[in-house]
């Protein structure tokens, strides 16, 4: 087993590149740290402006997306080869849990404690669409394969099946 530690705090989430040649990790720290997927070495990091709670590359691995939840609660977008923060903007709630980027790279989905799922422009960092359904906190969102559909999970004990492009709930309940 190989292991290694940068962060000063609990490593939230972890992603591998599109390419595999890299991970990123995210932690209640404030920062994304990159490592080569080959031997763990520290390839450098980003801070972002509150507790980075997921992340999810880009198709084509340019960007690196990150839940942020704090006071400047949102979406951060970093550049992957620059090692920087494009933008960060605050969301709909302070406690973004989770993010996931379409298959497409034209539309990222974050969610958390306001039980709703907020569609950003990956570009311009807008929010261009809101998913409802849940009635407790958001723990993953899931886009299918082809982007057409989001998958969602909650503390109320729903899984939730959604058309992206209508935006209609069609989950059921599950024990």
């Amino acid at each position: 087993m190989t292991c290694t530690t940068a962060h000063e705090a609990g490593i939230t989430g972890v992603v591998y590149s599109p390419d595999g040649q890299t991970i990123a990790t995210c932690s209640k720290d404030n920062t994304v740290h990159f490592y080569s997927s080959s031997d763990l070495a520290n390839t450098g990091s980003v801070s972002v402006a509150g507790k980075a709670l997921g992340c999810a590359y880009s198709p084509d691995g340019t960007r690196l997306a990150v839940a942020v939840c704090g006071s400047s609660g949102g979406l951060a977008m970093i550049d992957v080869m620059g090692r920087s923060v494009l933008y960060q903007c605050k969301g709909p709630t302070n406690a973004n849990l989770c993010v996931a980027y379409s298959p497409r790279g034209d539309q990222v989905a974050t969610a958390g404690d306001n039980s709703k799922v907020s569609l950003w422009d990956p570009e311009s960092g807008d929010i261009t669409g809101s998913l409802v359904g849940h009635q407790g906190w958001i723990w993953c969102v899931l886009y299918t394969q082809d982007g057409s559909r989001l998958f969602t999970c909650s503390s109320d004990r729903l899984v939730c099946k959604r058309t992206v492009m209508t935006s209609s709930n069609i989950g059921t309940r599950t024990r």
